[in-house]
Parts: structure tokens; sequence; C-alpha cells
């Protein structure tokens, strides 16, 4: 490997318009934010360094064997954030870009293309919520607020926020690079726009001079070029030297070795693909990379399941390779059933814990219809319980790669025809000193969990195990309605200062939440709960089925002024019912003949 003669900006740009540049499989997607772009281009004409780039020289031969992938000129975050796959034919010789991907494909937007993210608080599948934006450049004056590490003002803006006055002057990049091949040309730029022309100072001048230097004639583009064709050595170099900056995660590592060896599938844009397909499941979740491929690992069987450079070799990738899709079928299947318990991307809170599930499902090589059909119901409820005691445990946050080991090897071992083994998994995970069972004092610190805590849904759905999430939507209401429970509305009803204190600090804790169906908690809404109660369910029979249901009192009043009492009489009956349920003696296993 060798330092290469300097290229200027517009040189290699040249060369990645022509398609002659291209990016490797085992390159990540560009993951710069437009703020980290105008950065870039303050750096450039402040005279900072921006580094040295690797590029590898890839003759003909050697193309045909592996992907490469056109740059992004511009980056849509809804409809174009993938990189197009090349189609490289004939028989010339390409360079690929093993460190730089991130700052030449920045160089690229910016001076030749558009950048759309998501405005705040719009709604993600309108089009009209990613405004494309153009890199522009302030030339009348530099920024000079303090407080701002900038000098140059670069900024992305829509077409109708570019301002050219007397007082403003904003040039769009791409208009500029296009015109101005020369430093020299910028006066006959500034001369060419009489707007520009008029408006035009030192700093003016001075600017857009240095602009067309560094774009035209600076030699700035600093790179080293390796020219050997072995894959080993080319897989090394890009992971050393991708080590620091925006530092590569272990799925992109796994990811990009993966889609060097297998042979049949694009690893890239099938596990791309395949994240977003279980993250449009339900609700929706937050899955990534991590999760598919550390789920791969463990359902292919291989051995030792940490996320380290030996463990992704050619005998494990070809291996995933060949069990891809009984793999991904599983883990679908296990996120479709954890979306019929009820859970989302906020509600899940280790996505880790679904692995076993899935591990279990490709073992029984479980139906489509799992999660429908009635013979594998309580197998079903086995499994959603034990679920439920692991997240409420948090056994899958540190130490996962043991947690996972120990319970493969308990499904791997158990009589599978008996159904899911969490009592097998619960007496490893003890040995492990994981336990999952709750005594009587973990079990009443339960009951302090308040509305918008992440682990208040896992105790809600123990409490509520009949709801079917599959046929409807389920809220988390305020039995008592939050808006009639403030400092304001209880001294107005004649209640005592220090009991609307004890009232206000209690109405978000678990004594005071239930699950309604949708449309029920739209027309309770502010409504007072024992005059909804009446509305509702207007014979006593249907008044004391939904008490019982909802394990309300049947002898509480739901007068505010009767709040108190009401959550202590609650409390002792959730309590009862997560003691059932959590406790030592309760048993995990529901039918061990499941079908």
């Amino acid at each position: 490997m060798s330092f290469q003669t300097p290229y200027s900006i517009r040189e290699v740009l040249n060369e990645i318009i022509d398609n002659k540049y291209y990016l490797p499989s085992i390159q990540r997607e560009f993951v710069w934010k437009k703020e980290q772009i105008e950065l870039l281009f303050d750096s450039l004409m402040r005279g900072y360094p921006i580094g040295s780039f690797l590029f590898w020289q890839v003759q003909a031969a050697t193309s045909k064997k592996f992907r490469f992938y056109k740059f992004l000129q511009s980056y849509h975050e809804k409809k174009q954030r993938h990189n197009e796959p090349a189609t490289l034919t004939g028989e010339r010789d390409i360079v690929s870009i093993l460190d730089g991907q991130q700052r030449l494909t920045a160089l690229l937007i910016g001076l030749q293309g558009t950048y759309a993210d998501k405005l705040p608080g719009k709604w993600i599948t309108n089009d009209k919520s990613y405004p494309e934006r153009t890199l522009c450049l302030e030339v009348l004056k530099e920024i000079e607020d303090e407080d701002i590490d900038r000098k140059f003002n670069f900024k992305f803006l829509r077409k109708e926020e570019i301002i050219q006055t007397e007082e403003e002057f904003w040039v769009p990049l791409p208009n500029f690079f296009n015109q101005v091949k020369t430093a020299a040309e910028a006066f006959k730029y500034i001369l060419l726009d009489p707007q520009l022309n008029a408006a035009k100072n030192d700093f003016t001048m001075n600017t857009l001079n240095k602009l067309g230097y560094i774009i035209n004639d600076d030699k700035i583009i600093s790179y080293f070029q390796e020219k050997d064709q072995n894959l080993d050595r080319v897989l090394n170099i890009f992971i050393r030297t991708n080590s620091g900056g925006t530092k590569l995660s272990y799925s992109d590592l796994l990811l990009s070795i993966a889609t060097a060896m297998w042979k049949e599938i694009d690893a890239r844009e099938t596990i791309i693909e395949f994240v977003e397909e279980l993250n449009s499941i339900g609700d929706g979740f937050d899955f990534d990379k991590d999760f598919v491929l550390k789920s791969a690992l463990v359902l292919s069987d291989i051995g030792d399941i940490k996320f380290k450079v030996d463990n992704f070799n050619a005998e494990n990738m070809g291996l995933i390779e060949k069990l891809w899709d009984p793999i991904t079928r599983a883990i679908k299947l296990a996120v479709e059933l954890v979306s019929d318990f009820g859970f989302n991307g906020k509600r899940l809170t280790s996505v880790n814990s679904i692995i076993p599930i899935a591990y279990y499902l490709m073992k029984i090589d479980a139906p489509n219809n799992y999660c429908t059909q009635n013979s594998y119901k309580d197998d079903r409820n086995t499994i959603k319980k034990w679920l439920a005691r692991v997240l409420l445990r948090g056994v899958f946050g540190s130490m996962s790669d043991t947690t996972q080991s120990a319970c493969r090897g308990i499904i791997k071992e158990s009589d599978l025809s008996k159904g899911f083994p969490a009592k097998g998994i619960a007496e490893r995970l003890f040995r492990l000193k994981r336990p999952i069972e709750f005594g009587d004092e973990e079990i009443k610190e339960l009951l302090n969990l308040e509305y918008g805590d992440k682990q208040t849904f896992l105790v809600l759905s123990i409490l509520y195990p009949q709801l079917n999430y599959r046929a409807n939507h389920f809220h988390m209401d305020h039995i008592y309605p939050r808006s009639k429970l403030t400092l304001k509305s209880l001294k107005k009803a004649g209640i005592s200062d220090d009991d609307a204190s004890l009232i206000t600090e209690s109405r978000d804790r678990l004594g005071n939440l239930q699950m309604l169906e949708g449309q029920e908690n739209q027309s309770k809404k502010d409504v007072d709960v024992d005059v909804w109660i009446t509305g509702q369910y207007k014979t006593d029979t249907a008044n004391a089925l939904f008490r019982q249901t909802n394990h309300i009192p049947i002898d509480a009043s739901l007068q505010y002024g009767d709040f108190l009492t009401f959550m202590e009489k609650r409390e002792a009956l959730l309590y009862h019912a997560l003691k059932d349920y959590l406790s030592e003696g309760a048993s995990l296993s529901l039918n061990q003949n499941a079908a």
C-alpha cells in the first residue's frame, strides 16, 4: 500500500459521477446528518485537515467476485437511504473506497445533490414531511455568533428559503460547482449574476475565490492506494481503518463479511429489508441489524455467539446463509407472537428476550398459524408468562450472551413435544444467579410503578391476560381521570389540602391504571369513573363483571373523596393477582402436553 499524488475535490467527484469509483459491500450506509456536512465544508474553508482516504484498486477479475454499490448523490430519509447496487460490465478496473465514504458522500451531496430529512413533529407517512434541501453558502458576511463554532455560514435550505438580496445572499453550491470549473472563474460567476454583483463586498470576493480554489485547484484529497486483490487482507485493512470516527458496530462488521462471503444472497439488502419488515409488524418495533444478526448466530447453533471478528468466518457465514429462510421465518413468527401479546417498540424493554422464543419456534418447526391455532393456546400462554418474568427481571441486560446460551441449551435438551420449556429455563437461569421469580417485597415494589414507566405495561399485561391484542387496540387508562386529580380540582371538590396532595402524588400509580379497548377509552376520556361505569354497564351483573375483570373492588366507592381508600383496596387486589402469577410457587408451565 502506497501514498499517492493527491486529488482535488472536483477530480474525485468527477470520477464518482462517471461511475469509476464505487463502494464495497463491506461499507456501511451513509449516516451523516446535514449538520455534519455543513461542518465539513466550514472546515475546508478554514483550512482544517479532513483526514486521509484509502482507495482499493480492484482489478476486473476481482470486481466480478463481489458486490459493489454506487454513491448516494442525494439523500432522502424516506425514499433514498440505501445505495443502489452497481452493475459492473466489461473488463475495466475500478476504484473502491475503503476509508472515506462518509466524507466523499457528504461532498457529493453538498456539491451536486440534495438532503431531505423529516421535519420535527411531522407524520412519517407524509411525503411533504421530507422537504428537499440544497447546501448553500451565505456570501455577504461570516458567522459572528461566538457560541457557534463556525466561521462560514453553510446551511441546507429549502428552495423558498434561499434569499438573495443586498442584505442576505445565499449561493447554492451545486450551481456554483457546475459553473465554476477553476478558481479563476469565481469572479466571472459573480459578474454574471446582477443581484450578486450588486450586493458583493470584500468578504464575498474572498469567500467565493477561496471556495473555487478549494473545489478545483487545492489537492486536498490525500489517499493511500491498496492494490492487493486478497479479500482477507482487504477486510482486515477495512476493519482497522474504520475503528474510529462513527465507529462500526459489530453488526456492521458481520454484515460486511456476510455480504462478501454469501454466495446466493445479497446479505446487505436482504438483512436491511428484513429489519424493515420486522419493524412494520403490529404497532411497530425498533429492531436493528444487531438483533437480526445475533438471532442468526443463536438460531444457527453456532457455538460461540459473541460479536467478535473471529466468529465471522466463512464456515459460520455459510451456515447462516444456508439456514436463512427458516431463521427469518422463526424470527418473524416470534415477533408476530409478542405483537399479539400487546408489545411494540415502546413496550418491549429487551429485544434480545425474543431470541429464545424464535429458537424454540424454529426447533419445533412451528406452523405459520402458530399464533392463532387453538391447539397452541397453552403453549403461547406459557411463553407469554415466561416473557413477562424475564422482562421484569431484566435478565437479558448484562451477560446477555451467557443468558442466550443457557436458554438455547435448555431448549436443545428438552422434550419439545411438551411445549416451551419455561420451567427448565427458569431453573438454569436461577443457577446462573439470574432468577425470574419474585418474592413478596419485590411484588410490592411493582405496585410503585407509574404511568410512563417502561415496565408498567408488562405488569398490566399480567393483570389483563384475557385481552386480544391481535383483534383490538388497548390503551393504558387512568381509572380516575388524571385531569380531575389536580390540586385545584380536588380542593374545589372540598377535599382537604393534605389529602389532595396525597392524591396527586399517587394518581399515576399502578393502582389507578387499567387497560381499556381504544374506543372504550375514547368514550371514557375525562368522564367521572362512577358516571362512566354506570352508563356503560347498566345492570348490577355487568357492573360487577367489569369491576372483577379490572381488579376494582366490588365494595369500593368511586367518589373523589374516597380515592385513597380505593387505591389501598385495589392495590391489595393487584398484589394478590401478581403474587399468583410471579411468586416462586407460581408454575411457569401451563401445559406440558402442548402440540
